[in-house]
């Protein structure tokens, strides 16, 4: 009997001490430290060291700081750091099915419809079934709904014929190829890279990106046209998630915690960067630089073509497949497919 008590009050003793443990973690984010963006990653990290009681500190570092954004997702998966903020087609050659969570050309147009697939439409348990087979727990998305403009230096982008032969900076996966079916020569380069390979020609146009990056970033001092509406990504998804191995070791209250503050974050960054790139689109049209907007018809074409290629991309990976028909399947329920 007192061996017994005596493995209850260790237990007690041992459980208590866990909770009380302060766990430190590392995380990359995937933007320098001057964007609002990063402000409301600050915001986020203070949120869950606060409701946490300081038992769990998270430790800002900037792209690139740690390791560069191409290395990001293999660094956070081996434990270089326990958790990030990076754009999800990034890792589109490690995880084809990865490109769905990021964007839906095609697909997902308005920011809510794509919330509504991740957290009333099983996307989110997709999404984390999926990362757990890479050592990575898929926490929350987080949503940037600014339908960015394409940007261009040398030729103006009016229709469809435009993009035969353009080459432009897109993301990896499903972008990419639409892009191709349009006739475009798509280069994939990190955020970090583009503005030296647009300045120098290694590229023509832009896409992939939020209208306030690339103001913030001074691309209207070197480009001439801008090409709306977005109609290629409508809402870009970017991904909070941990090393799943730290991950599983945070006691549960803790876990709770971190999904309450990335939640919160989401929206917090987001409806920042809406109305910053709205502002942002305004002053880059001051400067000079001259709108052309794709007719209606041109959109429903694109969105054809773009999901042609959506399917015959989901026909060569199951995963991929599984995604893809629970995204229509939300986007029936909507009546937008």
């Amino acid at each position: 009997m007192l061996f017994v008590l005596s493995g209850l009050l260790l237990g007690t003793i041992s459980s208590v001490a866990a909770k009380d443990k302060v766990i430190n973690w590392k995380m990359q984010i995937c933007w320098s430290e001057t964007t609002i963006w990063s402000e409301g990653m600050r915001q986020m990290a203070k949120r869950i060291h606060d409701a946490s009681g300081g038992r769990l500190n998270i430790k800002l570092f900037y792209a690139n700081q740690l390791v560069g954004m191409r290395e990001q997702f293999n660094a956070l998966s081996m434990g270089v750091m326990q958790m990030h903020v990076w754009p999800t087609a990034y890792g589109t050659g490690k995880i084809p099915a990865s490109t769905f969570f990021f964007s839906s050309p095609g697909g997902f147009v308005e920011p809510e419809d794509f919330r509504a697939w991740y957290y009333s439409g099983g996307g989110l348990e997709i999404a984390r079934e999926t990362y757990a087979q890479y050592g990575v727990q898929y926490i929350s998305p987080m949503f940037f709904p600014d339908n960015p403009a394409r940007i261009s230096k040398k030729k103006s982008i009016a229709t469809l014929e435009d993009f035969k032969g353009l080459k432009i900076r897109a993301l990896p996966g499903l972008q990419s190829l639409v892009m191709k079916e349009l006739g475009a020569s798509p280069v994939y380069l990190p955020i970090d890279e583009v503005y030296t390979s647009f300045d120098k020609g290694v590229v023509d146009a832009l896409s992939g990106y939020t209208t306030y990056g690339w103001y913030k970033m001074g691309i209207h001092k070197i480009a001439k046209y801008i090409s709306e509406p977005g109609f290629l990504m409508g809402t870009l998804v970017l991904e909070l998630a941990a090393n799943k191995k730290a991950w599983d070791q945070l006691p549960d209250d803790l876990k709770a915690i971190v999904e309450a503050a990335t939640r919160e974050a989401d929206m917090i960054v987001c409806q920042a960067d809406l109305v910053a790139s709205k502002e942002a689109l305004k002053e880059m049209k001051a400067s000079g630089m001259k709108t052309n907007v794709l007719a209606p018809e041109d959109i429903a074409k694109m969105r054809k073509v773009a999901q042609k290629v959506v399917d015959e991309y989901s026909s060569k990976d199951p995963i991929s497949q599984k995604v893809w028909e629970s995204q229509k399947a939300m986007l029936k329920k909507l009546g937008k497919y």
